[in-house]
């Protein structure tokens, strides 16, 4: 049976702001790195043989923090970046006009099949990339693997692990609103070819598996 442990990255700079849009070049806080480094020391007698990582910033730098402490490599992989917002929002004040106006429209519509605002990653999107990380796992030799990825990420993975066939994306996004998701706290989850995927654990730091 294969074990995956998907962690978000550290406290970033944006994490810490509750103003700025956060983009991919976002860098940990030092209590992030710190966050990090404490992550990767409860997660070593796990016997981890992967690490994969989104290419953004505040993943690489808490990836590699888990990779010194667990002497492994880090790959990295596109499939586990943040969700992709309106081109409007980003790197733009969450007060100023055009960013509000953006959320506003998302917030009324998203759970319609077949929105989208502009050029952002749709709800549908998001959870056929969740899918696509899924499949990209089970098709790896090793049983234990390190996932450093994104909260919303997390929440579209945890929701086609759950939901299955009755996936939508008004049912995703319902169940999006409800989860949270701290700083370097594990989401993990099983997998074998008999019976599939299952939820082991959420919002869990590694300390306290």
């Amino acid at each position: 049976m294969k074990t995956i442990y998907f962690i978000r990255h550290g406290q970033s700079e944006a994490n810490r702001s509750l103003f700025l849009q956060q983009t991919g070049d976002t860098l940990l806080t030092p209590l992030g790195k710190e966050q990090a480094k404490v992550a990767g020391k409860h997660l070593k007698p796990v016997e981890p043989q992967a690490i994969i990582s989104s290419t953004f910033a505040r993943a690489r730098a808490t990836a590699e923090e888990i990779g010194k402490e667990t002497g492994l490599p880090v790959e990295y992989s596109e499939l586990l970046v943040e969700r992709r917002r309106p081109g409007v929002q980003l790197r733009t004040r969450k007060l100023h006009p055009r960013w509000l106006g953006a959320q506003i429209k998302l917030a009324l519509f998203s759970h319609k099949e077949g929105y989208r605002h502009s050029d952002e990653e749709t709800p549908a999107d998001q959870l056929d990339r969740a899918g696509d990380v899924l499949t990209m796992l089970a098709a790896r030799p090793e049983e234990r693997i390190i996932v450093v990825t994104h909260g919303i990420l997390m929440r579209a993975i945890y929701t086609r692990i759950m939901l299955g066939g009755r996936l939508t994306a008004a049912a995703y996004l319902r169940l999006r609103r409800t989860l949270r998701m701290r700083n370097t706290a594990l989401m993990v989850a099983t997998y074998d070819q008999r019976d599939g995927w299952h939820m082991v654990a959420w919002d869990r730091h590694a300390h306290e598996l």
